[in-house]
C-alpha cells in the first residue's frame, strides 16, 4: 500500500478520536431528532431548536468523516455546546414556555456525550492548522 505524503499522513491515533468523535455527535443528533419527534416543532421552540441540532449534526458528521477540517470540528464543538446549554437550561429554569424538568436517564446521557463533543476540540485535530478544508 502506498504511503501517503508527510503533510497528508494522518495518524492513526486522530483518526481513531476524531472517528469517535463522529460517532458520538451521530448519536446526540439521533436523540435530538428523536426528541424533536416526540414534541411539536411548530408550537414548541425547544422541539424546533433540538431538530435543528439534529440535522445540523448529521451534516457536520458527515463533513467530520470525510474532511475532517477546521469547519467540521468546530461546528462539532458548537452542537455539543448548544447541546449542554439547552439540557442545563431546561433542567433548571425551563425550556421556552414551560416549566423546569426532571432528569431522565435520556438526560444525562445526552448531557454527557455533549460535554464529550466539547471536550474533543483538540482531539479531533487530524490534520496541521495550516492546511485547508478540501472544497
Amino acid at each position: 500500500m502506498a504511503r501517503l505524503p508527510a503533510r497528508l499522513h494522518v495518524p492513526a491515533r486522530h483518526r481513531l478520536l476524531a472517528g469517535t468523535a463522529t460517532a458520538i455527535l451521530l448519536v446526540v443528533s439521533v436523540l435530538h431528532l428523536m426528541s424533536a419527534a416526540a414534541g411539536d416543532p411548530g408550537q414548541e421552540p425547544a422541539a424546533m431548536a433540538s431538530a435543528a441540532l439534529g440535522a445540523a449534526g448529521i451534516v457536520a458528521a458527515l463533513r467530520l468523516s470525510t474532511a475532517r477540517c477546521f469547519e467540521s470540528r468546530l461546528t462539532i464543538v458548537l452542537i455539543g455546546g448548544a447541546t449542554l446549554l439547552g439540557v442545563a437550561l431546561a433542567h433548571t429554569v425551563g425550556a421556552p414556555g414551560s416549566a423546569p424538568v426532571a432528569w431522565s436517564p435520556r438526560d444525562v446521557l445526552l448531557a454527557a456525550l455533549a460535554a464529550g463533543l466539547t471536550a474533543s476540540w483538540p482531539a479531533t485535530v487530524a490534520r496541521r492548522a495550516a492546511e485547508r478544508c478540501p472544497r
